[in-house]
Order: structure tokens, then sequence, then C-alpha cells
């Protein structure tokens, strides 16, 4: 499993603030490499309640992209 592809972004939702857009592949969160659902689910519940700056790691339209 190499990261995890977006097919939906709900209007005003955090995703949607931080850039992410439909089709993306989430590949890093903060530099973690999301491997697994429980990675991502992992991840999820600790930047929900993070105020620290967050850097997502996408593949979007085959090139590699940091936002």
């Amino acid at each position: 499993m190499d990261g995890f592809r977006v097919l939906q972004i709900d209007a005003d939702s955090v995703f949607e603030k931080l850039g992410i857009r439909p089709m993306d592949v989430l590949k890093t969160v903060n530099g973690e490499h999301l491997d697994s659902p429980a990675k991502a689910m992992e991840l999820y519940q600790a930047l929900k309640t993070s105020s620290n700056s967050i850097e997502i790691g996408v593949e979007r339209n085959g090139r590699e992209q940091t936002l």
C-alpha cells in the first residue's frame, strides 16, 4: 500500500482547506508514510487535536507535491 486516493472532498472541509483535491493520492503526513489504514487513522486522530503546522505529501496528476 502506497497512500490513499481521495475520491471526493466536501466543500468547506478541513481537507479542502489543506489544499487536497479529488483524485490526489495522500502519501505522507508530516513525513510519516501512509502505508496502512491503521497508520492513516492513527495520524488522523493525532492531527485532529494538533495546533502545529501540517505537511502533506500528495501525488497529483502523476507528480509528487507537498502541501
